[in-house]
């Protein structure tokens, strides 16, 4: 089988996994229970409940060093069935009783199976002829919907995935760390470097074991998956708060299609991070804000329903989800709550409404903080790059090495707004003016992180965000106006405002509560959907003076398909992304090999360092450099000795440009002058970074070829291409091979300098 094709099959299981778990699952057991709400709602709600049960179980099944594929399956199938019983009242007593008596009936030979099956059959016929119609009909009433949203998965696939079948190695530097983590979940073992929000990495465990997909297969895959969930849900997000039906698409297009974006704001979506699967928790949290505050509303003017409580319910699941997968996803969302305070403040100052959102957010804090604090009273200390973001939060000085970075004034030490003003008068001729270089600010910070295209539609842009609070405003003070409507426009034209000021936080001296890069992911998001709220409130003001019912979807429908014939036409959609791998495409090929071929436990590779990670319950690891030192100043006097029966040896004929660090020679070969050098110093990455890689590898080279030569029926060539060489060897483990040979270019003893 093809990589391509095995690619494409593990996206679609994958797929396919996260689907049972975050929508299959949750309908199973609560989709009776909230039958009122619609497909949007339903979709954020299963998304919501089925990631927040996976990652507390986890949690909890981990802190008590108990968690199992069997424990797994087991807290999930029975406290789900409990759940699901107690919701729906079903009588199972009465169900148990009626198995039993079919038992006692079918073990007598009293009953037979085809009879059975006879006796239900007009039964299930009838159900599975109700299941088709609805599902039909779901379709068929929603064909523009299903269309466009196919176009969305379509676009992200697109732009997303096409960089995962060309290179498969791992896209960011920080995923061998979390594969480690990952790992260790398996061994009862969490928080094994300090304290951090696990739940991506209780996530990815859980499909690990319960599923049996590799974690590294996963962490090459899963983003896809992530900015997938994250499009789909942002649609849901703006079809719960639009007034037309396709103005929504609009503003996801725009996230995942149309090349208005810097690449800041989606290109850590090359590869799965938790930061990057936080942003899932983020949009629902806002809107079941915005839905507490519409139901209680209902309920203070007479409405029944007592829907309040469910929506403060998944306001408290979601909140707690963005602070137990990545803390600045709960800076990002606490910003927008801020802004709903504002947007809503008619009745967020009311007691009865402040009180139960405070208490809300204070009890989510509590969920997510819960297993971290267990943790924590036990001893264990939090996480280095925890610390790292505190103190960028709190303005401390960051530490790096015996460095301290500062960052308050430009190299002059000049204020920075002042510098600003200066450099804005200089560059683009703006008077030294504080409201025109603010402007001009904010316009070129825009322009460097955020939005790639001309002058115009950005002032347009930033035009957009206070226009959306004004219409806000307008719609809560005109007497035929939607009130919830306008203030869930001002709360989104207010955090609009929130993140430009956060994105412009350096230039302004205000807290740096994120740096730029990070808070363009989340900014990105949110002014897509702000963009399109706005559009939709300006349609909506537009039509409703013409009292046509169907005249707003007519509208919005042609705009979308209008700007995505335009987009298409002139070429303006965003390339896909590409970015190369920290491991070569022939190293992850020959690794998937290896473990669908090999049995478990037999082998062991012997590679630079990221495959050490990818092994994991399959193999076993032997590090390249610890072999080349093996054999330095002794030569066939060392001692290495690798105890498996089979032994693979991968070798980078063209070295890669790792971590990634590129070399004035990168995209040439190895070669007897690097072999000559002498092996670098130091440990993990540095050892493969830079000239470093190409002096490894062309020592790794030789010494295969020329053990290759003294044992030709025992070493082989596994997989050759033209840039990437693994050897196998297979050895009796009763009488190992000393893999320590002289080679040519290790340094032997008698030339050792200085004597001992």
């Amino acid at each position: 089988m093809s990589m391509t094709v095995n690619t494409a099959l593990e996206i679609a299981e994958i797929f396919a996994a996260y689907s049972v778990i975050t929508l299959l699952l949750p309908h199973i057991v609560i989709g009776k229970s909230v039958h009122f709400k619609n497909k949007y709602e339903r979709f954020m709600l299963y998304t919501m409940c089925g990631n927040f049960y996976v990652m507390n179980l986890v949690y909890l099944l981990e802190l008590l060093h108990i968690s199992h594929k069997i424990t797994l399956i087991a807290g999930t199938v029975i406290p789900l069935a409990f759940i699901k019983i107690k919701l729906e009242k079903i009588p199972f007593g009465e169900k148990l009783s009626r198995r039993w008596e079919w038992l006692r009936k079918f073990t007598g030979g009293q009953l037979k199976v085809k009879a059975y099956r006879e006796q239900g059959k007009e039964e299930r016929s009838a159900r599975n002829k109700k299941l088709f119609k609805k599902a039909f009909k779901l379709v068929f009433s929603n064909i523009p919907e299903v269309l466009l949203i196919l176009g969305i998965v379509a676009s992200t696939f697109y732009t997303f995935g096409t960089n995962l079948f060309t290179d498969y190695g791992y896209k960011l530097s920080d995923i061998v760390v979390h594969n480690a983590w990952i790992n260790q979940l398996g061994e009862n073992d969490i928080f094994t470097r300090g304290i951090y929000p696990y739940g991506f990495h209780n996530m990815l465990y859980y499909m690990h074991e319960v599923f049996g997909f590799d974690t590294y297969v996963l962490l090459r895959l899963m983003n896809l998956i992530m900015i997938t969930w994250t499009a789909l849900l942002l649609l849901c997000f703006l079809e719960l708060l639009c007034k037309s039906r396709f103005i929504p698409f609009l503003g996801v297009y725009g996230y995942v299609l149309f090349d208005f974006l810097e690449s800041a704001g989606y290109i850590r979506f090359c590869g799965p991070l938790p930061q990057e699967y936080s942003v899932l928790f983020v949009l629902p949290t806002v809107y079941c804000a915005f839905a507490y505050f519409r139901e209680q509303r209902r309920e203070d003017n007479g409405c029944a329903a007592r829907r309040s409580y469910k929506y403060l319910g998944g306001y408290v699941i979601s909140f707690s989800m963005t602070l137990s997968t990545h803390f600045y996803a709960t800076i990002a969302t606490g910003i927008f709550i801020v802004a709903i305070a504002i947007g809503f403040i008619v009745w967020f100052i009311r007691w009865e409404y402040f009180k139960k959102l405070v208490i809300s957010s204070i009890l989510a804090v509590v969920i997510a903080v819960l297993p971290m604090g267990v943790a924590y009273a036990t001893g264990t200390e939090l996480e280095g790059s925890l610390k790292w973001a505190i103190n960028v939060m709190t303005g401390a000085p960051i530490v790096a090495g015996d460095e301290q970075i500062v960052i308050e004034a430009d190299e002059n030490h000049e204020p920075l707004f002042e510098y600003n003003q200066r450099i804005l008068h200089d560059v683009f001729g703006v008077k030294n003016s504080t409201s025109q270089a603010f402007v001009a600010t904010i316009r070129q910070e825009l322009d460097v992180t955020l939005i790639n295209t001309n002058f115009f539609w950005i002032y347009a842009l930033m035009l957009s965000f206070p226009l959306t609070a004004i219409l806000g405003v307008f719609y809560m003070l005109t007497k035929t106006g939607d009130k919830m409507y306008g203030a869930v426009l001002l709360s989104n034209g207010l955090n609009m405002i929130f993140m430009t000021m956060l994105l412009c936080s350096f230039d302004f001296r205000l807290p740096q509560l994120m740096d730029q890069s990070r808070t363009c992911v989340f900014f990105s998001l949110t002014m897509c959907g702000g963009i399109a709220l706005f559009v939709d409130a300006v349609l909506n003001l537009i039509c409703s003076r013409f009292y046509k019912k169907h005249l707003l979807n007519i509208v919005s429908f042609a705009i979308v398909v209008a700007l995505l014939a335009a987009s298409l036409t002139t070429g303006y959609i965003r390339k896909p992304i590409k970015v190369q791998g920290f491991e070569s495409n022939d190293a992850i090929l020959c690794l998937t090999r290896i473990i669908r071929d090999c049995k478990d436990n037999t082998w062991t590779i012997c590679a630079a360092i990221d495959e050490g990670r990818m092994v994991y319950e399959h193999g076993y690891f032997y590090e390249l450099i610890d072999l080349l030192r093996g054999m330095e100043f002794v030569g066939s006097a060392g001692w290495v000795r690798i105890p498996t029966e089979t032994v693979f040896f991968f070798v980078e004929k063209y070295p890669i440009d790792y971590n990634p660090v590129t070399y004035p020679m990168s995209g040439t070969s190895i070669s007897k002058e690097y072999a000559a050098m002498p092996l670098p110093l130091g440990n993990s990455r540095s050892v493969y970074q830079a000239q470093n890689r190409w002096i490894c590898m062309s020592r790794y080279y030789y010494w295969a070829e020329t053990f290759m030569s003294l044992y030709p029926n025992e070493m082989t060539v596994y997989y050759e291409s033209d840039k990437f060489i693994c050897y196998r060897v297979e050895q009796n483990t009763y009488r190992l091979f000393n893999f320590a040979i002289d080679y040519g270019y290790n340094i032997p003893d008698d030339l050792r300098i200085g004597g001992e």
